[in-house]
């Protein structure tokens, strides 16, 4: 039933559930004054609050994204019953995932190279 379904498993650490809490908190908080500033019912202070969370909601972000790229690639694929551990040292997330998809992906078209032509001059893409 589903032999043929390409799984990817990671997993999250609490520092990343604290960051998304926190993101989620700033987040809030923004809206918050943005209602206000739309009312023009935001004083100097307020102005200056707001500025302050939104920088700290986008440094959030950030250290949230890297965590969960990090997260990914430290992951764990498994097809038919195999589990495929791919050491990413220092591997860019998307490396990571061609090298699993090159495994898996013959596995789920057998006969792809019969139907698969090169491509030439300014077709081609390097991905």
């Amino acid at each position: 039933m589903h032999e043929d379904e390409v799984y990817w498993a990671y997993t999250l650490t609490p520092e990343s559930d604290d960051l998304v809490a926190e993101l989620y908190r700033s987040q809030r908080m923004s809206a918050d004054y943005q209602k206000l500033a739309a009312q023009q019912k935001l004083s100097l202070d307020e102005q200056t609050c707001l500025a302050n969370e939104e920088s700290e909601a986008s440094r959030i972000q950030k250290l949230l994204r890297q965590a969960l790229v990090t997260a990914l690639q430290e992951g764990t694929g498994a097809f038919r019953g195999v589990k495929h551990e791919l050491s990413a040292q220092g591997k860019p997330l998307a490396d990571v995932l061609r090298e699993y998809f090159e495994k898996v992906v013959p596995g789920l078209y057998e006969h792809l190279e019969m139907g698969s032509i090169p491509l030439k001059g300014a077709r081609r893409r390097n991905c």
